[in-house]
């Protein structure tokens, strides 16, 4: 089953210009990765980050999410989250390669060596 066809899945909307607000005065205009950088009030500086994974079950509502600086603590999330979901995909076998039926290659079953005979000799020249 796909994450977005859960009962309980929402699709990801922007948060209320209220929250946002709320928010960043909760976490008194730092970062909320614990960086203790100052929060950059202009597009694209800041991103909303959900602390617990949407895709791991994590709510989109105001206790799990924060924001976070994009440079680099919103990236180096990213990339912790992208391989924590891969990991999970290859345990559980859910990747769109597994689920493909294997294809038979078709003539013969095995690859036949050619073998060497007896009379085979290495060309090699000794050196005196």
């Amino acid at each position: 089953m796909k994450f977005s066809e859960h009962p309980d899945y929402i699709k990801y909307k922007l948060i209320p210009n209220y929250l946002y607000a709320k928010i960043a005065l909760e976490q008194c205009g730092k970062c909320g990765c614990g960086c203790g950088r100052d929060l950059e009030f202009k597009q694209r500086k800041i991103r909303i980050e959900h602390l617990a994974q949407r895709a791991f079950g994590g709510k989109h509502e105001e206790a799990n999410i924060a924001l976070w600086c994009v440079n680099p603590c919103a990236l180096a999330k990213d990339k912790r989250d992208a391989a924590n979901r891969k990991k999970v995909r290859s345990l559980t076998n859910s990747t769109k390669k597994s689920q493909r039926r294997k294809q038979k290659i078709q003539g013969k079953a095995k690859i036949q060596s050619r073998g060497f005979n007896t009379s085979y000799k290495p060309n090699i020249k000794e050196i005196d």
